[in-house]
C-alpha cells in the first residue's frame, strides 16, 4: 500500500498548501508520522541604515519643536510647522510623536542630552547639594538655548521643564529635609534652593549684574553651602533645646491648674478635708 505523507507548509493566513509525496518521501525535517505542524518563526531583520535614518528624522523633528518653543509668542507645538522645518512629511512627525504627551517626553529627553550631555547626577544628600548646583549651572550656562528658554513663558515649555526636573527637585527636597531642622526653617531653605535650581536664576546674574559666566556656578554653589550650614545650625539648636511647650499647651496647663485650685478651695472640698482630719484624730 502506497504510503502518503502530508506536510503543511506555513504560508500567509488561509493559504496553506498541502504536498503529497508518494513512496514514503518526506520533506527534510518532516516527521515520519502524521502531519507536520506549522512553525511560526517571525523573520526579524535589523537594518542599521534604516535605524540611523529613523533616528536622524526623530532628531530633526525634535530640533524643530525646540525652535518653536524658543519663540517668544509661541503658545503650542505645531506638527505641520515641525514637518516643514525638519523637511519631512507630516506623517513622519505623527509616526514619531503621535500626541502631545509623546512630544513633551521627547523634548525632555532632547534637553537632557543637549543641556546635560554628561548627565548630572541628582543630589545624594545635604553634603552633595553644592556639587549638584555647580554642575547643573555649568551645563546650563554652556548652552545658548538655555538663555532663550530661561525667560520663556510658553505653556509647552513649562510642562516640559516641570516633567524633566521633577526627579531632581524631589532630590533637593529630600536632601534639605534630611538635615532635620525645624519645619519653618526647612520650608524657607527648600524654597530658596528650588528657586536657584534653574537657568532662570543663573542668566540674570550675567545679563543684569555683569557677573562673568565662569564664576556663576561657584557663586550659586557657595550660596547653597551657606544655606545648608545655616540649616545644620538650626538642626543642632533643635537637638540641644528640646521642643518647648507651645502657647496653646501652656494656656491649657494653666487652666487645669486653676481648676484644680478652685476645687481645692471650694466649700465642699473644705468640708471633706475637715472630715478626713477628724477621722485621723480619732
Amino acid at each position: 500500500m502506497q504510503r502518503i505523507f502530508e506536510c503543511v507548509v506555513a504560508m500567509p493566513p488561509k493559504a496553506h498548501v498541502f504536498f503529497a509525496f508518494p513512496g514514503g518521501g518526506a520533506l527534510p525535517g518532516a516527521p515520519s508520522h502524521g502531519i507536520a505542524r506549522p512553525v511560526n518563526r517571525p523573520r526579524t531583520y535589523v537594518s542599521p541604515k534604516r535605524d540611523a535614518q529613523a533616528a536622524a528624522t526623530r532628531e530633526a523633528i525634535l530640533k524643530a519643536f525646540v525652535e518653536q518653543i524658543s519663540e517668544p509668542n509661541r503658545q503650542a507645538l505645531s506638527p505641520s510647522d515641525a514637518a516643514r522645518r525638519a523637511r519631512v512629511s507630516l506623517r513622519s512627525v505623527h509616526t514619531h510623536f503621535p500626541n502631545l504627551e509623546s512630544q513633551i517626553l521627547g523634548l525632555g529627553d532632547w534637553f537632557d542630552r543637549h543641556l546635560n550631555p554628561d548627565g548630572v547626577a541628582v543630589a545624594a544628600g545635604p553634603e552633595d547639594l553644592p556639587r549638584y548646583f555647580r554642575e547643573i549651572h555649568t551645563n546650563a550656562l554652556s548652552s545658548p538655548l538655555s538663555r532663550a528658554l530661561a525667560s520663556s513663558t510658553t505653556p509647552v515649555w513649562k510642562e516640559v521643564r516641570q516633567k524633566r526636573r521633577a526627579r531632581r527637585l524631589d532630590a533637593i527636597r529630600a536632601a534639605v529635609k534630611a538635615i532635620g531642622a525645624p519645619a519653618p526653617a526647612t520650608q524657607d531653605a527648600t524654597a530658596m534652593l528650588l528657586s536657584l535650581s534653574g537657568a532662570d536664576a543663573a542668566w540674570p546674574m550675567h545679563d543684569l549684574y555683569g557677573l562673568p559666566l565662569s564664576r556663576i556656578p561657584d557663586v550659586i554653589a557657595n550660596t547653597v553651602t551657606l544655606i545648608v550650614e545655616q540649616l545644620r545650625g538650626r538642626a543642632a539648636n533643635r537637638a540641644r533645646n528640646p521642643k518647648k511647650p507651645s502657647a496653646n499647651s501652656r494656656i491649657a496647663s494653666g487652666a487645669r491648674a486653676r481648676a484644680e485650685s478652685d476645687r481645692a478651695t471650694s466649700p465642699s472640698s473644705k468640708r471633706a478635708s475637715i472630715k478626713r482630719q477628724r477621722r485621723r484624730d480619732i
